[in-house]
């Protein structure tokens, strides 16, 4: 048990974040209160901030888009590594009870997923086919010039004859 600096409030270990600073290498203000001062700041900024942060973090991205991928996947071992059973369990029990309040929200998202793939498909699909009888088409020409053009002067010969 610790008391966070910022509410006062008596609180358990887990609910403050690391700091490998300090002594019990844990925050000196809760998660709930830190999220709260994030949501001030965050308040508080102007729209030009808001763009310039965005901006900032993605050149940092951009830049460090390797070591980003290797830090999160070792984050993600050492806290799949580290989980005891009774946080498994608790996160097993909170998804559970997040599918069960909001199941047919997932399926319809689901479905409609799915629906957005298969058509994507199908316009490639149709797009790659339009290329292809292009192709043959041209390649009709070509190959049969000579004909097309005998065909089309017989046909204008015909038809003048008749006005």
């Amino acid at each position: 048990m610790k008391e966070c600096k910022e509410c006062g409030k008596e609180l358990e270990d887990k609910e403050f974040y690391k700091h490998v600073g300090n002594k019990d290498n844990l925050m000196s203000v809760c998660k709930s209160c830190i999220k709260i001062r994030r949501r001030q700041i965050k308040d508080n900024m102007s729209e030009e901030d808001v763009k310039r942060k965005s901006l900032l973090d993605k050149n940092y991205y951009e830049a460090n888009k390797e070591r980003i991928s290797i830090d999160n996947k070792e984050r993600y071992k050492f806290k799949k590594d580290n989980m005891t059973d009774e946080d498994i369990k608790t996160r097993n029990d909170n998804s559970k009870v997040y599918y069960e309040a909001n199941k047919e929200r997932i399926k319809k998202y689901n479905r409609d997923k799915t629906l957005q793939k298969k058509k994507k498909e199908s316009d490639e699909e149709k797009q790659e086919r339009i290329v292809m009888r292009n192709k043959y088409i041209k390649d009709y020409y070509q190959r049969n010039k000579e004909l097309l053009n005998e065909r089309s002067r017989l046909r204008y010969k015909n038809n003048k004859d008749k006005e």
